[in-house]
This record gives structure tokens, C-alpha cells and sequence, in this order.
């Protein structure tokens, strides 16, 4: 038992002592092999950030991650707390999908910028988006300058502005 912990300590390091440049690439190697496995396992919505919800877990977890090859913290215990939070994750995301209210707690609501073509100032102001980013994605996404066009502006909970023409 001695000799396989001894054999951790050399290529992982000690969790008591800054790991030297080849125990990080060790570290770095398994960490790639374990998020992988991990957001193969959390299907595609680790790959998609669509919600503000996401984007935390995103940076937390790559935090963590560079915390574990660098040594800031100890290598096994940030491997448990990644595992923890995608489990998080993934039950915030299944109660998400099966829960309406958590729904609209974890990942917001969309938001009418204009309907039924005319433009909610109120809105627009509430967003803090001008009325240059609201023409702006009228050209990105229906390929016109004119809010004429317009049926449906849509602040989506992703940041997206959905566009639907008359």
C-alpha cells in the first residue's frame, strides 16, 4: 500500500508541496480524461451555455480545474467537488426541464423588445439595450435595416435576440 501511494505522490505530487512541472502535465492529462468523461456524461448542455446558470458553471469548473494542476488546492479533493458540481448540474438542469417555476428561477424569462411590430420602449430600457443593438440584430438575424418588417423582437434568456418577421 506504501509503495502505490508512494507512486501517487511522485507523479501527482503531495497535496502538501507545489507540484513540479511534470506532475502538472500528469495532472492536466487525467483532469482531460475526467472532463471529458464528465460532459459526455452531462450530454449537450455543458457544450452550450444558454443560461447564466451555465456560464457559473463553466467558470467555477475551470477553476477548479486550473486549481487541481497547479496545486493550488489539493489534487482529489477538487477532482470530488468537479464530480459534485456536475452532478449539480445536471439535477439543476433535470429539474429545469421537469419543473416550470425552477425554471424560470435558474434561467430567467425571455423578454417582448417588440410585439406585434411596435417597440417597447420600457423594455428596451429595462434591458438596457438601445435601439441600435435592437436594429443591429434585426440585420444579424432577418438580414433587413427596417423594424418595419418586424412581428416579433424576442430578448431570449440566453442574451440572444430572436427576431420573427410579419
Amino acid at each position: 500500500m506504501n509503495s502505490l501511494l508512494d507512486m501517487v505522490d511522485f507523479f501527482i505530487g503531495s497535496n502538501h508541496n507545489t507540484p513540479m512541472f511534470y506532475q502538472m502535465v500528469v495532472r492536466a492529462i487525467i483532469i482531460y480524461f475526467i472532463a471529458i468523461f464528465l460532459i459526455r456524461l452531462g450530454k449537450r448542455r455543458v457544450l452550450q451555455p444558454n443560461s447564466p446558470f451555465d456560464i457559473i458553471f463553466i467558470i467555477i469548473i475551470g477553476n477548479i480545474l486550473a486549481d487541481a494542476i497547479v496545486g493550488s488546492w489539493p489534487f482529489f479533493e477538487c477532482i470530488g467537488i468537479m464530480i459534485l458540481l456536475f452532478a449539480v448540474h445536471s439535477g439543476v438542469s433535470a429539474l429545469t426541464y421537469y419543473f416550470e417555476p425552477a425554471e424560470t428561477v435558474f434561467e430567467g424569462s425571455p423578454y417582448f423588445l417588440i410585439k406585434d411590430g411596435a417597440i417597447d420602449h420600457q423594455m428596451l430600457r429595462e434591458c438596457h439595450i438601445t435601439q441600435n443593438d435592437l436594429i443591429s440584430a434585426v440585420r444579424r438575424h432577418a438580414h433587413t435595416n427596417s423594424l418595419q418588417n418586424v412581428k416579433h423582437a424576442i430578448l431570449e434568456t440566453n442574451g440572444d435576440i430572436s427576431i420573427i418577421l410579419k
